[in-house]
């Protein structure tokens, strides 16, 4: 992956390397040389600045970059001047935005860079290698930035310590003080006044005590010195301001090991001994300042050599590290924390590079996953193990998650032993220190158990809409909270509303029969009643809004009732019974009609018994002629009841009353145009037929063997008529007296048919003649 400028910053090195003695001396030479040059050649300072720098702190080169404008207006670094190696660089400029000043000026500190050329690919062409870098921003008294000065090493092996930042931080302060008279100079235009102003500073600066003391007042460090037996003999104001000393003569001579406790002790008497002993000694320790408060250190000790060459006095110098070591612990804290909460997550949790490879797995990601070898998929694309549409689903959430935004997903991908699992992704992005989005994070649940889960409640669904449409049952759920019904398709036809009409209770109401809307209602909300909580189960006629049909609907359901007892909704089904509801009207009036028939029937039976007994006809004829009778009537009944005793064909009447007389052989004739009769007018018109084919059988055309019978009829405008006539058989006489076979022929058909009934007793042949109105054939 390639390196950000943020990448080359090592600062944190300088505390962790060793910190070399100051030479104070060669630090107050420098001043006195460098506060008369300032008086005399203020140009010339700036150049024997960078040139003190090399000599102080053992760098390469040294140059000093100031802010300045390009042709086009741009900010750019101008290389104000350089001193060594790199002097040739002189007058050359690098971009505000790219380059390590420009590090160095926003991060508002002292910065060391290691091989700035890795990123910075212009500096490739400077004189000598710039393997390191120590650079300090330099602002004027008003906090303005004026630019920074620096130092590098050229040769590998060569590194910067913290006593290096500290005597550019000082030299620093004093350039910019050069800076400041150089402009004035060269703004004034007079060397006189300048030279005034810098010989009055001079006599300021003269003094190496003073300059001195200003050098350890202006430090942050706790500066001490020690003698031999560890006692406190000196402490810089900087120091007794950290230490939160109110008076230093209340720990003059006090032995500075006392001022720690623990393991801090141990570090003190080591450090203290390798001085003494002539080397360094460095530690961290924690210890209060004298206010009690509590504090963390970074503590270098070493000696101060005599003429003679040996320590004489011991110094200690403390920087305060509170701040980063509780930083430190804090994140140390978080990390922990995090750790812990990965451990714990059941979750797949993959972090990712910008391209989607996996850089890291989770401990529950890989148990999940049941993954055996962690290490053979790092760096291998995350994107390989989503195939399909799953695949392009992962894709587009990686990509949002690259530009900023939360990508999620939902889709299928086996563990590593091959077991089939669902997954709900979500996929974020991991800024880096300065905000750019460095890596992405996959957080992955296993919803393979919730998935199955769906698919059943789909199924059991998909079953239930199955067996609602198959039953043609409707179904309406009412938020009562909401006030708001829905009616499927099939519930708002039973109330002739099309599919795409919303509905409201206002419609439920409205579309109900008059007659039935108070019991519906009261039953309605008894259902909804806290106390109550009936069954909603009712049958009601509703008309419909759309189409004004008239239909029966049969309703079920019940409440549904919160924790307080409230009735928050109420659901059920509805059913479309009016086909139930027809049919049990029709059974209704079928049992009605039955009754009445059979009463009919009964009648007719009665009358036809009486009638058959009357006289003195003998009991065993009169039983033959009964019989004969009730078989006429129950032949009739069999064709009235194949038609559902509504109407029978005057052809099939003939035919099932005859057929016993040998009505289908040559003897009967009959024709005339298709006649339909009522029931009552079918059983009369059988009973006659059957006394007519009687007679005949015993006294008339039928009782030799060559008479026959001619059955004709017609039907003219409005009139029906209906002739039997007999021919070749004996010749006929009047009777003296008529039977019941001829009263039922004459009386009972004239009767039925509102019509004339005559039989004409002619010497050739009977004549049976029926004359009525055609709508009596079908009347009741």
């Amino acid at each position: 992956m390639a390196l950000r400028p943020d990448d080359l910053i090592i600062t944190d090195a300088l505390a962790r390397r060793p910190r070399r003695t100051p030479d104070l001396r060669a630090e107050a030479a420098a001043a006195r040389e460098l506060s008369a040059l300032m008086c005399d050649e203020p140009g010339r300072a700036i150049a024997r600045f960078l040139e003190l720098a090399i000599e102080l702190c053992g760098a390469g080169s040294a140059g000093l970059s100031l802010i300045g404008n390009g042709p086009a207006g741009e900010r750019r670094f101008d290389w104000d001047a350089v001193a060594g190696p790199l002097h040739g660089h002189t007058g050359g400029h690098s971009p505000i935005d790219f380059s390590p000043c420009g590090l160095c000026m926003a991060s508002g500190h002292t910065i060391l860079v290691d091989r700035p050329y890795r990123v910075f690919t212009y500096l490739d062409a400077a004189a000598r290698p710039l393997l390191e870098g120590l650079i300090v921003p330099l602002y004027d008294t008003g906090g303005t930035e004026l630019g920074t000065i620096w130092i590098v090493h050229h040769d590998a092996g060569r590194h910067f310590d913290a006593e290096d930042a500290r005597v550019m931080e000082q030299l620093a302060i004093q350039l910019v003080l050069a800076l400041k008279l150089r402009a004035e100079s060269e703004r004034a235009g007079t060397i006189a006044r300048q030279v005034e102003r810098l010989k009055a500073h001079n006599a300021e600066l003269i003094d190496d005590g003073a300059f001195l003391r200003g050098i350890l007042a202006a430090s942050a460090d706790c500066i001490k010195v020690l003698d031999l037996d560890a006692r406190v003999v000196f402490m810089s104001e900087g120091g007794q301001r950290v230490m939160e000393v109110g008076d230093f003569e209340s720990i003059r001579g006090c032995p500075w090991p006392d001022f720690w406790q623990g393991q801090g002790r141990i570090e003190v008497e080591a450090g203290i001994a390798a001085a003494r002993a002539g080397s360094t000694w460095s530690f961290r320790g924690a210890a209060p300042t004298m206010a009690g408060t509590p504090r963390w250190w970074d503590v270098q000790v070493t000696p101060i050599f005599g003429a003679d060459g040996r320590p004489e006095k011991l110094l200690a110098v403390s920087r305060d590290v509170t701040e980063g070591r509780l930083g430190q612990i804090a994140l140390e804290e978080a990390l922990g924390l995090n750790t812990l909460i990965l451990n714990s997550s059941r979750d797949c949790v993959v972090v990712l590079d910008l391209e989607g490879h996996t850089r890291f797995v989770s401990p529950g990601g890989i148990a999940s996953m049941e993954i055996s070898d962690v290490e053979a998929i790092i760096g291998l694309s995350w994107l390989r193990v989503w195939k399909g549409d799953d695949n392009a689903a992962a894709r587009a959430a990686v990509a949002t998650a690259a530009a900023g935004g939360i990508g999620r997903f939902q889709g299928f991908c086996p563990t590593h032993r091959g077991t089939p699992k669902w997954w709900d992704v979500m996929i974020s992005p991991l800024p880096g220190a300065d905000g750019r989005i460095e890596r992405l994070v996959s957080i992955g649940r296993d919803i393979t158990d919730l998935n199955e889960i769906e698919q059943r409640l789909a199924l059991s669904e998909a079953t239930l809409r199955l067996a609602i449409d198959a039953a043609e049952i409707g179904t309406w759920d009412l938020d009562l909270t909401t006030d708001t019904l829905v009616w499927s398709d099939r519930t708002k036809q039973m109330f002739g509303i099309a599919p795409d009409v919303p509905c409201s209770m206002a419609d439920f109401y409205s579309g109900l029969h008059p007659d039935d809307a108070m019991a519906t209602a009261d039953a309605f909300a008894s259902a909804l009643d806290p106390v109550r909580r009936a069954t909603y189960d009712v049958e009601y006629r509703t008309i419909g809004r759309d189409d004004g049909v008239l239909r029966w609907v049969a309703a079920k359901g019940r409440g549904i009732f919160d924790e307080q007892g409230r009735c928050i909704r109420a659901v059920g089904t509805a059913i479309d019974i009016s086909g139930r509801r027809q049919a049990e009207e029709r059974q209704r009036l079928l049992t009605h009609e039955l009754n009445h028939r059979m009463k009919n029937t009964l009648s007719m039976v009665q009358a036809i018994a009486n009638q058959t007994m009357r006289g003195t006809v003998p009991i065993l004829e009169a039983r033959d002629a009964f019989n004969a009778r009730l078989s006429a009537l129950g032949k009739a009944q069999d064709i009235l009841t194949s038609t559902s005793w509504s109407q029978a064909g005057l052809d099939e009447v003939i035919h099932g009353a005859l057929g016993a007389h040998g009505g289908e052989t040559a003897r009967f004739r009959h024709a005339g145009p298709p006649v339909h009769l009522s029931a009552k007018c079918a059983l009369a018109m059988s009973l006659a037929l059957h006394e007519l084919a009687t007679n005949a059988a015993k006294y008339g055309a039928l009782s030799n063997e060559t008479g026959t019978v001619d059955i004709r009829w017609t039907v003219d405008a409005s009139r029906f008529r209906f002739v039997w006539s007999e021919t070749g058989g004996p010749p006929v006489a009047t009777p003296a007296s008529k039977g019941f076979g001829s009263r039922l022929i004459e009386r009972s058909l004239a009767s039925y048919f509102c019509g004339t009934a005559i039989l004409s007793f002619a010497p050739g042949g009977l004549a049976f003649t029926l004359d009525a109105p055609l709508a009596a054939l079908t009347g009741e």
